[in-house]
């Protein structure tokens, strides 16, 4: 049972779980091969986006860990990171939450050798998905990129 308010959303629902979560994960996509592989991601509950979502908030700046949970660095031990901006909107049955991916930096390839790909994947708990198109040879990539998720009952 979600029951939320802030100065301009107030929100009673029994269908939407609050502490449902949204994963960020990046990835690299080498030249010479279709597999990809996990760099690092990061999770936030809906009830944290929607405390960091306002109508003129700049991005919140997400650290990615490894699937070990490690904080992931490049060479200079900087954080990676992923750029990201939500709006929720809640409507009478249900809310909508989308997530603008900005960017990513401090990228390091796994192996160390050659030319970075990377793309971006957002999932929520209920197994709704999108990624970012490949950014190709590129160790800062920016995607500025929207998606709108239902984050009410299926």
């Amino acid at each position: 049972n979600l029951d939320f308010e802030r100065e301009d959303i107030s929100i009673s629902c029994a269908v939407w779980d609050d502490h449902e979560t949204i994963r960020v994960q990046l990835f690299e996509r080498p030249q010479s091969s279709h597999r990809v592989k996990l760099l690092g991601e990061t999770k936030c509950k809906h009830r944290e986006v929607i405390k960091m979502e306002a109508p003129e908030q700049d991005s919140a700046v997400f650290s990615l860990v490894t699937g070990e949970g490690e904080a992931l660095s490049n060479e200079d031990w900087r954080h990676t990171s992923v750029r990201l901006k939500f709006r929720f909107e809640p409507t009478e049955h249900h809310a909508n939450l989308t997530v603008h991916v900005e960017d990513a930096k401090n990228l390091k390839r796994l192996d160390g050798k050659g030319a970075m790909n990377t793309y971006c994947r957002v999932v929520t708990q209920k197994g709704q998905e999108f990624a970012t198109k490949v950014v190709m040879n590129n160790a800062m990539p920016r995607w500025h990129t929207t998606s709108t998720f239902g984050i009410g009952p299926s």
